[in-house]
């Protein structure tokens, strides 16, 4: 859903409380698990009333939805810029994997909230869909259309698009994602990041780069 704004700019009183409900609805979340998320609690630090709530969202079920698909888009809107486009190769899909390899090592709010979309996934399979498509799905379709620009003007091998931003997202996630959604590290350094993102780039141009 896109976010209304007034002439000069701003959110419309509609709109902030959304934002308000949903990111109250997300820490709460991270915090305590679906069936910890207190909808009483969630009014009073939200400052809107629980009617509020429900009119706008159906459900608590339907709530936790939006706030799935709320907060991946917030963090494609940090990996996907508009000025990619205007990068040259290296350096863009150095900018996307570096953006990934930090969500992945550093973003420990994307992983509780992944492995909660996991542990619920059988009781609530529309939100594990809602984190597919918002997050891996959403986001590797926007990198895919880059890629394609990049192939137009002949920095990358003639490929699939969207075959080809997927493999660089798994190639970003690299010695990061299982050890971290498993358990076994806690966050990585930036320059630790910074070398896996490295890494990723030049093993993805070996492949697609039009000079490889």
């Amino acid at each position: 859903m896109e976010q209304r704004v007034t002439k000069s700019g701003r959110l419309t009183a509609s709109e902030q409380k959304r934002l308000a409900i949903l990111d109250n609805a997300l820490a709460m979340l991270l915090e305590d698990g679906f069936d910890g998320m207190n909808m009483d609690e969630l009014s009073e630090r939200a400052l809107v009333s629980k009617a509020t709530i429900y009119n706008r969202f159906g459900s608590k079920e339907d709530l936790f939805v939006e706030v799935v698909a709320h907060s991946l888009k917030q963090n494609r809107d940090k990996i996907v810029t508009e000025d990619l486009a205007s990068l040259p190769v290296r350096e863009g899909l150095l900018k996307v994997a570096f953006e990934l390899t930090s969500m992945f090592g550093r973003d420990d709010d994307m992983l509780r909230l992944c492995k909660l979309c996991i542990v619920v996934a059988e009781r609530f399979p529309l939100a594990t869909e809602a984190f597919l498509q918002s997050g891996p799905g959403q986001g590797t379709e926007q990198v895919a259309e880059y890629i394609k620009q990049w192939q137009e003007r002949g920095e990358l091998k003639p490929a699939d698009p969207l075959l080809a931003a997927q493999q660089l997202a798994e190639l970003s996630k690299t010695s990061i994602f299982d050890k971290r959604i498993f358990g076994h590290h806690g966050q990585m350094t930036i320059a630790r990041c910074r070398e896996i993102a490295e890494e990723a780039v030049a093993t993805f141009l070996a492949r697609y780069g039009a000079d490889g």
